[in-house]
């Protein structure tokens, strides 16, 4: 399974030691760290970068929830960034982040696939670390999809409307309410492909780093990387399907 890992240390060295711990596990192949980032909660409450691993596809998850707990921990646009956040984790893990992460407090964002029977708390609690952990849902395609199918709706409504009327009658408010409609459902098909191509790329840069791990495995642990593999691609495939068919309906839609 696929999951975000916060570890929240009193200080900078013992949160340094938290990445290697997590690194000893991946060397170990008892679970895969796609992207590591450091944190630092300051004393006015905002989010400081102190450590990145390498960016890339592999790691836009992490990249993604950094940015959104920098947003949270905003005084002003926290609101936003919490319904931002929802798509991926859930209120009670923000509570939870929102609780422990203290300013003067460090902390380390991973994102990891792991077998349930491989344990990220105990190396990190040995180093006086609180671990929050919570599974990965990328309920972003569920929203898109969602989303679409109303803007297409609205689109059909304003050109059936369209449709009964007269040419007399048809005024530039109701043309410019469908050019709205089209506008908004345009947005929403951009936003599908993106999320499309971006899925892909992610699937793409992960099953490689799990590929790698597992070319160093020995056979029993390369029998567990191969079955994340597999959930993987299973997990990245349901997305893509719910992407692809919101594109399509999009684009299907725009073009009558």
């Amino acid at each position: 399974m696929n999951e975000y890992v916060i570890a929240i240390f009193s200080d900078e060295a013992n949160a340094a030691k938290g990445v290697q711990a997590l690194e000893a596990l991946h060397a170990a192949g008892t679970l895969t760290v796609y992207g590591t980032i450091v944190v630092r909660r300051d004393a006015n409450g905002d989010l400081t970068i102190e450590q990145r691993s390498e960016q890339g596809p592999a790691t836009a998850g992490v990249g993604s929830l950094l940015g959104g707990l920098i947003g949270l921990f905003g005084a002003r646009a926290g609101a936003f960034w919490r319904d931002h956040l929802r798509t991926e984790v859930s209120d009670e893990f923000l509570d939870d982040v929102v609780r422990e992460l203290v300013p003067d407090k460090h902390a380390v964002i991973a994102e990891v696939s792991r077998d349930s029977s491989t344990s990220i708390d105990a190396p990190i609690e040995a180093l006086g670390g609180t671990v929050l952990r919570e599974r990965r849902d990328d309920l972003s395609a569920d929203l898109i999809e969602k989303r679409v199918g109303s803007r297409t709706a609205e689109l059909a409504e304003w050109k059936a409307q369209r449709a009964a009327e007269t040419v007399e009658k048809i005024g530039s408010t109701l043309e410019a309410e469908i050019e709205q409609a089209q506008a908004r459902l345009q947005r929403m098909a951009e936003t599908a492909k993106q999320r499309l191509h971006d899925t892909k790329e992610e699937l793409e840069a992960k099953l490689a780093a799990l590929d790698k791990q597992a070319a160093k495995a020995k056979s029993d642990v390369k029998a567990q990387i191969e079955r994340r593999m597999d959930d993987l691609r299973k997990e990245l495939h349901d997305r893509q399907k719910k992407l692809a068919h919101a594109w399509e309906e999009a684009r299907q839609a725009l073009l009558h």
